[in-house]
């Protein structure tokens, strides 16, 4: 962790510097969103890069028996040294990951039932339940990947990352009772809320990392 942590600070370091010239300009896509990526060649060996990336998807998800409809916004911002082994276009990278990916759903209490903590309420006794999910904003990334080479030279290039970020995410869920709901089983569904809550984070926290996965074409100047 600590050679990720100075891998990050040399990326950092080196895109401030002055003299540093950026070589090669990419737009790319993938897990972390759409976004634009700037590298500069340090060496035919080395080279640094600084991206970002963002996006919004819907997609449906159930999680302890409660269906969502969610709604993922990646939100990463990569600066990675780049170790160009055979002065190509392969790269090994390590840096740091700014990871501000969130993601919200809202479960269906419009018809039907919902099972929250293993009780089934009527839906028309529900409010609102809602989950989120973040992650850790700041932590190391690693990976591997193709795309422009350090090594000075012009014109178009394809560009790929395969990687992780170890950013942690936490979970929580919240929710309301109906205003007609009998206030003691609104007590008892606020209860199964919190119970439901602490099991979605236990799930939720299983999940150590952030998957980097991108693709894209840029051009070297």
């Amino acid at each position: 962790m600590r050679l990720l942590a100075l891998a990050a600070l040399s990326s950092l370091a080196v895109l401030g510097a002055s003299s540093a010239p950026a070589q090669s300009l990419s737009a790319r896509g993938g897990t972390t969103g759409f976004g634009a990526e700037l590298g500069a060649g340090l060496t035919p060996f080395l080279g640094v890069r600084g991206s970002y990336a963002a996006g919004s998807y819907d997609y449906d998800t159930t999680k302890s028996d409660i269906r969502y409809d969610a709604k993922l916004k990646p939100s990463v911002g990569l600066l990675t040294l780049d170790v160009h082994p055979f002065a190509g276009s392969f790269r090994l990278s390590a840096g740091l990951g700014l990871n501000n990916t969130k993601v919200d759903g809202r479960a269906d209490t419009t018809s039907g039932t919902i099972t929250i903590n293993g009780q089934t309420y009527n839906t028309s006794d529900v409010g609102t339940v809602e989950g989120s999910v973040r992650f850790e904003r700041t932590a190391p990334y690693i990976g591997i990947g193709w795309g422009a080479a350090a090594a000075p030279g012009r014109g178009l290039y394809f560009t790929s990352d395969l990687g992780v970020i170890f950013s942690r995410a936490t979970g929580s869920v919240s929710g309301t009772c109906a205003p007609s709901l009998n206030p003691l089983v609104c007590a008892q569904l606020q209860s199964d809320l919190q119970a439901e809550a602490q099991k979605f984070k236990q799930e939720v926290e299983k999940v150590k990392y952030y998957p980097v996965v991108t693709i894209g074409v840029g051009y070297r100047f």
